[in-house]
């Protein structure tokens, strides 16, 4: 089985601007999961309107399939059992002067899927930049990590003191090519 995991920082409006391009790219189905306060999956319709004037209140998570999903589940875990080979990407919030990590992740073994996915890192590639320094805001310890990415709005963010923060944990991100 190939998983896929890229962790990245970008302004919401990127990620869901790339989202759409990859749907229309590569005929995608766009399927919003929202876990709290109870599960439900929307499939999204039009792809020129999906994810406008989303508030992000009960999610951040978006899967995209090849083909049709199943969104008749009870569960989360029963979504994926019913629908395996998705690409789910978690849409980093910003919010609170904070910027919080996104994710781009998958786990198959259909070729004809994975090959999909894997042009759609290499666009998201593209359109990044690499290398951020992981810096332990309570021991001042610090680590550079290469394969980190980020957009230009990010690191514009970045710049005009917004925190780069993870999705989860209390780092934070320094967003840099060179060292510190």
């Amino acid at each position: 089985m190939t998983k896929i995991n890229v962790q990245f920082h970008a302004v919401p409006d990127e990620t869901i601007k790339f989202i759409k391009e990859c749907a229309k790219e590569y005929n995608l189905y766009i399927v919003m999961v929202e876990l709290f306060p109870s599960f439900a999956a929307h499939l999204l319709d039009e792809v020129d309107d999906a994810l406008e004037d989303i508030p992000f209140c009960n999610t951040n998570r978006v899967c995209l399939h090849i083909n049709k999903p199943n969104i008749r589940t009870n569960s989360y875990m029963d979504y994926f059992d019913e629908n395996p080979d998705y690409l789910l990407i978690t849409i980093g919030k910003y919010s609170d002067n904070q910027l919080q990590e996104s994710i781009l992740a998958t786990q198959t073994e259909t070729a004809e899927f994975l090959k999909v996915w894997k042009k759609i890192v290499k666009k998201l590639n593209s359109i990044t930049l690499s290398g951020a320094w992981v810096v332990n805001p309570y021991t001042g310890a610090k680590g550079f990590n290469k394969q980190h990415r980020y957009t230009n709005g990010a690191k514009k963010l970045f710049i005009d003191e917004v925190k780069v923060v993870p999705l989860v944990g209390w780092n934070y991100f320094v967003l840099s090519e060179g060292s510190i």
